[in-house]
């Protein structure tokens, strides 16, 4: 075996400990010298230092008085060695790592190779989810300033039983530190900024870390003085934070009394600049996790793309896909389905802008301009801002609270929905209602003939383009029942338009309706599939699923444009209730039902992209409801048709379907706002 001090000594050594130093480009010390000026003669220097450590005559400078502001109020004092000090503690940190390193706890975390920060939030995952729940969350009082040297000696002597490298040792942590004021030598501690510190104050804490996982079914995660001590009951706990007093008071240090508790997991807490709260985890902006040594997980940037999902890796789709042009005039055999845009984009498109979140546990935090989603055992995507237009959460998902202030001041809605897909509600800052639009709807909302013109105009939409799916679907088929129900739309459209009366209108889009829907079952080729009239809340078979789904997205996507144009979203014309509900958003979907959604399923069930398979039962409630990557495969197909391009009379070139809706809210606005009649969407067959 290699004698500590020989390896310690060896030039090698010596230059590996200044690529090190030279790498970190730290600032001077006391004595003015840079990296830059050392590394004119390097190797010369580099001997030189070696020479005077092996025959003696080595002698430390003092420490230069760094104050790094922690906030407003406070500092933290760091002491920086020159950087020959610095090349000889690195050197010998090079030799005293792998000896130590390996026979430390592996509870501690702290400037350790192989582990980071990352590593130890995750071990305290990883308590938690084995039961747990009850935490000490502790940090002791300034640990490197009050480590006792003494007691520091009889523990690195375990681990060094070499003098002149314990000399060398206890040189560098009594040496003076330089202030502004004045030069001062200090009898406890040990200097923080110094190279080897770290390992000495891992070493210091080592048997406390055995000792604590001896106390009883407990666990413990340390990194550096922050710590939190977990355990499966509230006895447990409390019976552990009095070891943990004692045990510290041995060592001759104290617990911060206003940065330590006793909580759980449902409560919340901080750990390393990540909150814990019931089984999520998320990163906390102001609250920086110390420098560690270790690799910690690199970012991974990604574009957001038209579909960004909450998963990493996408579902493959078997079928070969091909966006549609505008001027295609197929029925559903030939027309292709559009085609997802790929996670990954080179080009950002503004109207490719929503974020779905799905998988159960996921994350979303700040992380300066950036959103972060954190998806347990994956690595993590991270979004500009900036590209965001709404958020659709899906059951169990945490935002953090800059997450909720970034997207109240970037006018980002947050759409909250059920697990299954049903819409629950939205977040949305309510200084975006402009107060005068408001105001004047609720005026034209007490207008009889401004009601009744509206309700017309939504009807008559929604019926047209339903006819004219049938239509299309149709053109090859000729299915005498479809073509029944084509003429039945149009005979209840005609008479929609020549009643006085807002129920009868009401009355016939109902009859419309499940005319629409007899026809539509007929055109469904797949025999897997049956579809036998709408039903919903829940939906009981797989078709109903999916226009329920389809429905719900499509809703979202009008009401996040609708409190865009700065419009209230519960006055509503067609629709109405006593309960307060955006029945705005349910008038205004209409009319883009059949052209965005229904002909999209009729093509994902005939093509076909699903199978019974993708969709399982609720035994409670007899809910019928797409799972698992079906599901994401359905939100990459709803938003390739939501970029899909059609014509619309405002303007001469085409649209894409979401800025039509766009442009139908500026419609509907100028007929709030002025007395310009409201005209529907109707897609050309």
């Amino acid at each position: 075996m290699i004698d500590l001090e020989a390896e310690f000594l060896d030039f090698d050594n010596f230059d590996r400990a200044w690529q090190k130093v030279a790498d970190n480009n730290g600032c001077a010390g006391i004595d003015g010298e840079t990296i830059e000026v050392f590394k004119r003669r390097a190797i010369e220097n580099l001997q030189g230092l070696r020479d005077t450590v092996a025959n003696g005559t080595y002698q430390p400078h003092p420490y230069l008085q760094v104050l790094i502001p922690k906030d407003k109020t406070s500092h933290r004092a760091l002491s920086i060695p020159t950087v020959r000090d610095r090349i000889i503690q690195q050197a010998l940190l090079n030799v005293l790592t792998p000896r130590i390193d390996r026979q430390l706890s592996d509870v501690s975390f702290a400037y350790r190779p192989q582990v980071s920060y990352i590593s130890a939030v995750e071990a305290v995952a990883q308590c938690r989810d084995a039961g747990y729940q009850w935490v000490l969350d502790a940090d002791i009082v300034k640990y490197f300033d009050n480590i006792d040297r003494q007691i520091l000696f009889q523990k690195v002597g375990k681990y060094i039983d070499n003098r002149s490298i314990l000399c060398l040792l206890k040189k560098w942590i009594s040496g003076g530190i330089v202030t502004k004021a004045d030069t001062i030598f200090t009898e406890l501690g040990i200097p923080q900024g110094a190279v080897i510190s770290p390992l000495l104050a891992n070493i210091y804490l080592d048997d406390f870390d055995r000792q604590i996982q001896q106390i009883g079914d407990v666990r413990l995660v340390r990194y550096a003085d922050d710590f939190v001590v977990m355990a499966r009951s509230q006895a447990e706990i409390e019976s552990a934070y009095h070891q943990v007093v004692r045990l510290l008071g041995e060592l001759k240090l104290i617990l911060h009394d206003r940065k330590t508790q006793i909580t759980t997991f449902d409560r919340g807490l901080r750990f390393l600049g990540h909150g814990f709260l019931g089984a999520a985890i998320f990163s906390i902006d102001d609250v920086k996790p110390k420098r560690n040594q270790g690799n910690s997980k690199k970012k991974v940037p990604i574009d957001l793309s038209p579909c960004s999902l909450s998963e990493v890796e996408m579902s493959e789709v078997d079928e070969p896909l091909v966006s549609a042009s505008l001027n295609q005039q197929e029925d559903d055999d030939s027309e292709e389905l559009a085609e997802p845009v790929p996670t990954q984009r080179q080009v950002w498109n503004p109207h490719m802008a929503t974020l779905y979140l799905l998988e159960q546990g996921t994350s979303l935090y700040r992380d300066y301009q950036r959103l972060i989603v954190h998806i347990p055992k994956q690595e993590r995507l991270e979004i500009p801002i900036r590209e965001i237009d709404k958020i659709l959460i899906f059951g169990n998902i945490q935002l953090s609270t800059p997450v909720i202030n970034s997207c109240l001041d970037e006018k980002i809605g947050i759409f909250f929905l059920s697990r299954s897909g049903q819409y629950q509600g939205h977040l949305w800052s309510a200084e975006q209602t402009h107060l005068h639009n408001e105001l004047v709807q609720f005026d034209r909302h007490k207008e009889p003939e401004f009601q009744l013109n509206m309700c017309r105009a939504i009807v008559t939409g929604k019926l047209l383009n339903s006819k004219r799916l049938l239509q299309r679907l149709n053109r090859k088929r000729k299915s005498p029942e479809v073509e029944k129900a084509i003429a039945g739309i149009n005979a209840d459209l005609k008479a929609a338009s020549q009643v006085n009366e807002i129920d009868r209108v009401r009355g016939y889009e109902g009859i419309g309706a499940v005319r629409y829907f007899s026809g539509l079952s007929q055109l469904i080729t797949n025999p897997d599939f049956s579809f036998n009239g709408r039903n919903r809340q829940p939906p009981t078979d797989p078709v109903n699923s999916l226009l329920s789904f389809g429905y719900t997205l499509l809703f979202n996507n009008v009401l996040s444009l609708i409190l865009a144009e700065g419009l209230s979203p519960y006055l509503g014309n067609l629709h109405y209730g006593e309960d307060k509900k955006p029945y705005l958003a349910f008038d205004l979907m209409e009319e883009f039902r059949s052209p965005i959604v229904d002909g999209l399923i009729l093509k994902l069930i005939n093509k076909p992209v699903f199978k019974l398979t993708d969709f399982d039962t609720v035994a409670a409630t007899g809910g019928v409801y797409l799972q698992g990557a079906a599901r994401r495969g359905f939100l990459k197909y709803f938003e390739a048709r939501m970029n899909e391009d059609t014509a619309h009379p405002d303007l001469q070139n085409s649209v894409s379907y979401r800025y039509a809706i766009q442009l139908q809210i500026r419609r509907y606005k100028r007929s709030l706002l002025g007395n310009t009649p409201y005209e529907p969407f109707a897609r050309v067959v």
